[in-house]
């Protein structure tokens, strides 16, 4: 997948309504939720049903009007969510898939077991098998999504599957594997991440 300015790659329908179900399912508590890479919003939305308040923070200023309008959003920061201070709430995250992925998981890692809450973090699904990524952090959940789910327009041929890196706020003795089909979005859910998509993050450092 290449690279864009702002590393924007909306989370498809697809891969949140698995995870909705997966957290309902659980039990979790999920009154409220941060999501430190909030691009413009995908998850808040996907995971509207919940009814979580959610804390979003994004680097890239320009989507705060988007972000504070979002259905459940009940703070907007921007600016870089790792060096941000967190809430000690549960934690949803589309990170970037770059070098940054390797930062974010340690952050959500260590802030789910300090705070003994939910944290669900979305990665390749070969990212896992590198290094001692799984020996490190050991996740109690991979949740894989077995279709391939486009992150943005230009897309013809996805590289690889997906999985929820997901963490419970009681860590299990080993990690187990979960398979969910996509999830199948409504057409008004369809219509907005097609929309998101359309969105070039390259037109924002023409301003």
């Amino acid at each position: 997948m290449s690279r864009n300015a702002y590393d924007y790659y909306p989370t498809p329908p697809e891969a949140a309504l698995p995870l909705m179900e997966f957290i309902k399912e659980s039990g979790v508590e999920f009154s409220a939720a941060l999501d430190p890479a909030a691009g413009s919003g995908a998850l808040p939305r996907w995971l509207e049903p919940l009814g979580a308040q959610w804390e979003v923070q994004e680097l890239c200023s320009e989507w705060y009007p988007t972000l504070s309008e979002t259905p459940g959003v009940r703070l907007v920061t921007t600016g870089d969510s790792l060096s941000e201070l967190w809430s000690g709430i549960p934690v949803v995250a589309n990170p970037p898939f770059g070098k940054l992925l390797v930062r974010f998981m340690h952050r959500i890692h260590d802030h789910c077991r300090k705070h003994k809450v939910f944290g669900a973090v979305l990665v390749p699904a070969p990212w896992w098998g590198e290094g001692k990524r799984a020996e490190m952090w050991q996740p109690d959940c991979l949740l894989w999504i077995t279709g391939r789910m486009r992150f943005k327009i230009t897309e013809s041929q996805v590289p690889t599957t997906h999985v929820w890196s997901i963490f419970m706020p009681e860590p299990l003795e080993s990690t187990r594997i979960s398979w969910a089909c996509p999830g199948a979005p409504t057409s008004d859910q369809r219509a907005m991440h097609h929309k998101m998509m359309k969105f070039d993050p390259f037109q924002l450092e023409l301003f």
